[in-house]
């Protein structure tokens, strides 16, 4: 775990877990290798130490910038989760864990981010984490810990004058599962200019399958003998292979991708009857599907 898997994930032969978030949330929609876990460790314990590998990664890189600067940063963490997520009480906790533990990984210990750790040091400091995370005063305040990946993402695109006040629907393909939200961006009237000042959530939906189930089936026509993986990155060129087009299973899991946004639509619409209020709309989109 850590900086060298990170390389060894690279070298032929080898395999990394991947598609954490889904395999810990939502088991019955992971399409990939089925590579047997390390002794003692679940979907959730790979998922944190995942999460405390990229604060890691953070907490270097603000170092480093730091120092150029003569100051030490101090960094505070959340984790971006699809916004139907919050509504999901099981959902919702199990990413505050994911976030809170992961925070409370001691990554400076053991080489870390060169040499990683063994099986034996990762049990040791996830066992070291959660007790801590345990007896903290804020640990049964899940808001505190996670939050809409969509409004995250846009954290730039808010403030960039090319995106303006408006109606938008985002919609994120990602590799377990697609999310869709409405939203409005606000401008209010401060100093004499209008400023855009919040967002305004309609309605969501997020839910299997994304990119994960398109290797899958990429795999069941061309290479069967291959890990769904190894197809990531070539879709769009391996989707015009005239056996994909004619394959009707593919037709399906598109139907499937394109119902996400239908259904956060269908939610926000209840919120606003008036056929006026959806037109015009801007479309973001993200993740890499």
């Amino acid at each position: 775990f850590g900086g060298a898997a990170h390389v060894r994930a690279q070298l032929p032969g080898c395999h990394s877990y991947s598609s954490l978030k889904i395999r810990a949330s939502m088991p019955d929609h992971y399409y990939g290798l089925d590579v047997p876990l390390p002794n003692g460790l679940g979907e959730k314990d790979l998922a944190i130490l995942y999460v405390g590998f990229l604060l890691s990664l953070g907490r270097f890189a603000a170092a480093d910038y730091g120092r150029t600067q003569g100051i030490e940063p101090s960094l505070g963490f959340t984790l971006g989760v699809p916004a139907s997520f919050s509504s999901d009480p099981r959902l919702r906790e199990l990413f505050a864990e994911i976030g809170r533990t992961a925070w409370r990984l001691n990554t400076e210990r053991a080489m870390w981010t060169s040499e990683g750790w063994d099986i034996g040091l990762a049990r040791e400091e996830l066992s070291r984490a959660r007790s801590q995370a345990a007896t903290s005063p804020t640990t049964p305040d899940w808001i505190q810990w996670i939050r809409n990946e969509s409004v995250a993402a846009l954290h730039w695109g808010f403030r960039s004058p090319r995106l303006g006040e408006g109606l938008y629907s985002a919609i994120d393909v990602g590799a377990g599962t697609t999310s869709a939200s409405w939203f409005r961006i606000v401008a209010k009237f401060d100093r004499g200019v209008w400023e855009k000042a919040q967002f305004v959530f309609y309605g969501s939906a997020c839910q299997a399958p994304g990119v994960d189930r398109i290797d899958q089936e990429l795999g069941r026509l061309l290479g069967p003998t291959e890990d769904p993986a190894s197809f990531r990155d070539r879709e769009s060129e391996l989707l015009l292979d005239v056996r994909c087009a004619l394959d009707p299973r593919f037709a399906a899991v598109f139907k499937e991708i394109f119902k996400v946004n239908r259904l956060a639509f269908g939610s926000a619409y209840k919120k606003d009857q008036r056929q006026s209020s959806w037109s015009p709309c801007g479309l973001l989109l993200f993740g890499g599907g």
